[in-house]
């Protein structure tokens, strides 16, 4: 943790908890790795002429005793994964990142072939989506200062940050670059304590989980009088999400995350259609672990967070609990992401608790902007590398 580490007093140190990499596929050859790598990239980018300049440059890396090892083990990871990938577009995105790598310092080189190990090593749990987000504080701190691109002082950011405890992934450089760990340190801990809180990596995970789901065949609810319903192979793969993330709920029932319908036809036989999520249940239980496990909240605040996520329609609000609310900037956007229903219970909530005009336009700012598209894009998909 860093010196004023008062500042960090609603973090845990499970939020500042380290990622293990993952190991070299036992079934890869590293005496024939780095050439079987040079020609699969070079099938995949059409390299022709530019494969003997790639093979060069990789054979200069691979020959620094001192990155030696390092350097093959990331292409035995790379290898099998280029292989085996199925989509085109990543797959040149990882050959070009990797070619376009190959030609800088071995430095350099080594920490673009670490960039496409942490994605394509992505596993969908809390820890790995922390690490994530300290890995995008980390880059955008360097940005700001690092004018330059100076790969050296780049990867000076991730040694300090991991010196310093902010539990991001350590980088071997042996060159410091011209910027002083002091002032690394300082934009570093300024990122953070402006990015890196609880309700706002809340939000970031719970988006995460969204854009999983769209992925999976998410595309929101079903109407009731439609005969439509979502699939079994959706609805258990959202399941394996949601235990991905939160594997303490042991045995998820569906009628838990899911919206389940019944209807019995005219010949009394009751048919079942899975209409939605049960976004309100998934929100809450996400948030609880989160609090519980990774952050140390304010007893008074999760006990608002409990009601204002609660699964029941009617939210049970205090004038009290609503002036918490406000008291609290980062969890307006969170109250944004309710669904319409609770927004408007809330709304009317409020209004109820307002003793005059200044305090109903205090708390009507709470609902601004206008309610936004709750499948939100992912801002972390990939490692936010390509």
């Amino acid at each position: 943790m860093p010196e004023n580490e008062q500042q960090f007093a609603q973090l845990t140190n499970k939020a500042f908890e380290n990622i293990e990499l993952s190991s070299v596929d036992a079934a890869t050859d590293k005496s024939t790795v780095t050439e079987d790598l040079v020609v699969e990239i070079s099938t995949i980018l059409n390299l022709s002429e530019n494969e003997q300049v790639l093979r060069d440059n990789m054979e200069r890396h691979t020959q620094r005793s001192d990155y030696n090892d390092e350097v093959i083990a990331l292409h035995a990871v790379i290898l099998p994964y280029l292989k085996q990938c199925t989509v085109e577009s990543e797959r040149k995105a990882i050959a070009t990142k990797i070619f376009e790598g190959a030609k800088n310092c071995t430095e350099g080189y080594a920490n673009r072939l670490t960039e496409v190990h942490l994605s394509i090593s992505y596993v969908f749990d809390i820890p790995h989506i922390l690490q994530a987000i300290r890995h995008s504080l980390a880059e955008k701190a360097a940005a700001n200062v690092n004018t330059s691109n100076d790969v050296h002082v780049r990867n000076r950011f991730f040694i300090v940050g991991h010196e310093t405890g902010l539990g991001l992934l350590s980088r071997e450089d042996i060159y410091p670059g011209d910027i002083s760990d002091e002032v690394i340190i300082s934009f570093l801990e300024s990122i953070f304590m402006a990015d890196y809180k609880p309700f706002s990596i809340m939000e970031q995970i719970y988006e995460e989980l969204l854009a999983r789901f769209r992925c999976e065949g998410y595309e929101g609810a079903i109407a009731d009088t439609s005969n439509e319903s979502y699939k079994e192979a959706q609805y258990e793969s959202w399941r394996t999400s949601i235990k991905g993330l939160l594997p303490h709920l042991g045995d998820l029932k569906l009628d838990d995350f899911l919206r389940i319908q019944e209807i019995e036809d005219e010949d009394e036989i009751t048919h079942y259609y899975i209409r939605d999520l049960n976004l309100d249940f998934i929100r809450k239980k996400l948030f609880e672990h989160l609090a519980s496990e990774y952050f140390a909240l304010d007893a008074r605040l999760q006990e608002v967070m409990t009601k204002l996520f609660s699964t029941s329609e009617a939210l049970h609000l205090t004038k009290d609990d609503i002036d918490i609310l406000i008291e609290q900037p980062e969890l307006h956007s969170m109250i944004r992401v309710l669904d319409e229903a609770k927004q408007q219970t809330l709304i009317g909530a409020c209004m109820d608790a307002a003793v005059d005009n200044e305090e109903k336009s205090k708390y009507s700012a709470l609902f601004l902007p206008s309610f936004p598209n709750k499948i939100a894009k992912s801002r972390f998909s990939r490692l936010l590398i390509f």
